[in-house]
């Protein structure tokens, strides 16, 4: 089609928020040993220590996209540059990763939020079964009580027909506060309930999401949270990554007051990679976050630097014995 009809050898560039290449080599599509061929955006070409979302730095992408120029509008904003986007980028300017943790242990969640930066907390019907309260809203008043009112509590219905889910989450409020932010999967049923939820000024965390599509819909509806879930879209043999990155291109580009709250974790690399393609929050188990500070090289530091300090001021003396 277009300018390039009738031709069989074709380099097509596409340059969006990243930036692509198609190789046709003799009127077919070429997709490389390992399908990657296209992926000119991570040729690394610049020596600008720029940390690419695919995790190289120096990347084409990093001064030629979308992103690229996104990030030079930020940079000479911040130097004083005047724009008429500025009322947008200080909107945007103001959302910070969040950490949000998977559990109703309330001895849990106490431990959790005195020693870690925990901004919510999130609960599904696998969640409360692994805790089993024998009073659901008097236990959920509870993790209310301990997280207090500037936290997040996400809780979710279990109905798949949208009226009784509604219901539910009147029900839900009522006994609770009108603070939760209730979640809804991203079923045909669902998408009607965050709509009605939605018109009524209920918060929203739509949940159960394993496409873009799915994303799309959620986010268009006016979910204030979309929770992707990352370790079982890889498991289904897609990228989870790549479905977030493009959810928060459009989350930027479309101005969408939504933020992505990647979910569904395995280990710490899922958690970084999803904050690294742009992931505004995580949901994860308590002991996949604990896991970020096993690392025994920590202990090791600390060890030696203590035998350096003590070597000049006695052993086991500390600052506060001085």
């Amino acid at each position: 089609q277009g300018v390039v009809k009738g031709e069989k050898n074709i380099l097509f560039i596409n340059m969006g928020w990243g930036l692509g290449l198609s190789i046709f080599i003799n009127g077919e599509l070429y997709y490389g040993k390992s399908g990657f061929s296209g992926e000119f955006g991570h040729f690394c070409f610049f020596d600008n220590e720029i940390l690419c979302h695919c995790g190289k730095k120096g990347c084409i992408e990093t001064e030629a996209s979308g992103s690229a120029l996104h990030r030079k509008l930020l940079e000479r904003y911040r130097e004083g540059s005047s724009t008429i986007l500025a009322e947008k980028i200080e909107k945007k300017e103001k959302i910070k990763m969040e950490f949000i943790i998977d559990t109703v242990n309330l001895e849990e969640i106490k431990d959790a939020i005195d020693h870690m930066p925990i901004v919510g907390v999130t609960s599904n019907p696998s969640i409360v079964k692994a805790t089993a309260p024998e009073n659901f809203f008097d236990h959920m008043r509870k993790v209310r009580d301990i997280i207090g009112k500037d936290r997040s509590l996400h809780v979710q219905v279990i109905s798949k027909n949208c009226d009784e889910m509604v219901n539910e989450a009147h029900r839900i409020l009522k006994e609770i506060d009108n603070r939760v932010y209730v979640k809804i999967p991203v079923s045909y049923e669902g998408i009607k309930a965050i709509k009605i939820l939605k018109a009524e000024g209920i918060n929203v965390t739509a949940t159960a999401v394993y496409d873009l599509m799915q994303a799309y819909m959620a986010l268009a509806a006016g979910a204030d949270y979309i929770a992707p879930y990352v370790n079982r879209i890889g498991n289904l043999g897609s990228d989870p990554f790549e479905l977030v990155n493009e959810l928060s291109n459009r989350i930027v580009m479309d101005d969408y007051d939504c933020k992505i709250l990647a979910a569904s974790f395995k280990g710490v690399q899922q958690v970084r990679d999803s904050f690294n393609s742009g992931a505004q929050a995580i949901t994860a188990p308590v002991s996949v976050l604990k896991a970020i500070f096993n690392n025994p090289n920590i202990e090791k530091a600390v060890d030696d630097f203590n035998q350096d300090w003590y070597s000049v001021y006695g052993e086991n003396k500390g600052i506060c014995d001085l």
